[in-house]
């Protein structure tokens, strides 16, 4: 079994966000991922921001930031910084030419799986995908009672009583695609997600000035049907902050 090295196989390039005050996570890092050729991309930290700086400059837009939440909320300091670090990292991978790359927080923590799960997530991938949530929390699994929620918000829509459109209420919950890939919808976190080439520029436009936080820039896009968007069968990265003894503190956002 190779496990996560076959990731280097079929990715051009394995990045991890972090920051140079995290070095505690590193250490963490680098035991889960000993197999993994992968690099560090250092983010922006919200220790070195303000944001009346962020506003006066235009890099951070508060009015759309309140106007694209679902719930009319302004962006706080860390997801400011959390959400810079994601879009300059999009920036690094235009700049070098990079096809098809992982991305990562140095808070994920590896699920183990076998050799066959990875090879086969990647041969049923369509050759068009644009984004690939290998780890995520929300809407994992699609009841019937959150069938009956998207009608309810689909009658809201149509009333416009909330924000979403009724493309986006129907493109709330993940839909089948293969055996190891959904078609992706509403999910949060950003600590493990694949991009290709062409939607970089999307995200890019999108964030520019910043708006979302990080995961939720993607929601917009998702839900929107603007990206080719999908979630592995099962997921293979899960975020320290939800596991059993695994800290709550995040450096990126926190």
């Amino acid at each position: 079994m190779n496990g996560l090295k076959i990731l280097n196989e079929y990715f051009d390039k394995i990045f991890v966000i972090t920051l140079h005050r995290s070095a505690d996570r590193h250490e963490k890092i680098n035991k889960h991922l000993a197999s993994v050729d992968f690099e560090y991309f250092y983010g922006v930290d919200k220790l070195d921001l303000t944001m009346e700086d962020l506003i006066r400059t235009n890099v951070y837009d508060p009015k759309k930031a309140k106007k694209m939440h679902r719930n009319s909320k302004e962006m706080y300091l860390g997801q400011v910084a959390c959400s810079l670090s994601h879009r300059k990292l999009y920036h690094h991978i235009l700049e070098k030419g990079y096809e098809k790359v992982l991305v990562m927080e140095d808070d994920m923590v590896p699920v183990s799986y076998g050799d066959e799960v990875f090879l086969n997530i990647i041969k049923e991938l369509p050759s068009d995908w644009e984004l690939v949530y290998w780890g995520y929390y929300l809407n994992e699994v699609v009841t019937g009672k959150m069938k009956l929620t998207q009608v309810y918000y689909s009658i809201l829509s149509a009333l416009r009583i909330i924000k979403w459109t009724p493309k986006q209420v129907a493109n709330l919950y993940p839909k089948p695609y293969s055996a190891h890939l959904r078609k992706a919808g509403f999910h949060n976190t950003t600590h493990a997600y694949a991009v290709n080439r062409p939607v970089l520029q999307k995200l890019i436009d999108e964030q520019t000035p910043v708006a979302y936080p990080a995961d939720s820039l993607l929601t917009q896009l998702i839900l929107s049907g603007q990206i080719n968007a999908f979630i592995t069968m099962p997921k293979i990265f899960e975020q320290e902050i939800f596991m059993e003894g695994g800290s709550k503190v995040s450096y990126l956002s926190g």
